[in-house]
């Protein structure tokens, strides 16, 4: 994603090279953590529905929570 961002800053926008790169530098350093941490919550969600789904279908096979 950054490099598609440089090339089009860079050459159909205009800007300089160097302002361009210093963009992408700063673009990675921001979507490589946030991605990080939004496919960790996700992840994490699934996992939990997931679980509740085969609790659920415990209980509803024996009538009787287990742990």
């Amino acid at each position: 994603m950054s490099v598609i961002l440089f090339v089009l800053m860079a050459f159909l926008v205009g800007q300089p090279i160097a302002s361009s790169a210093i963009l992408s530098i700063v673009m990675i350093g921001i979507y490589t953590p946030a991605g990080y941490y939004l496919e960790r919550f996700l992840y994490g969600r699934r996992m939990a529905a997931q679980a509740k789904a085969r609790q659920a279908a415990r209980t509803a096979s024996d009538g009787r929570p287990r742990r």
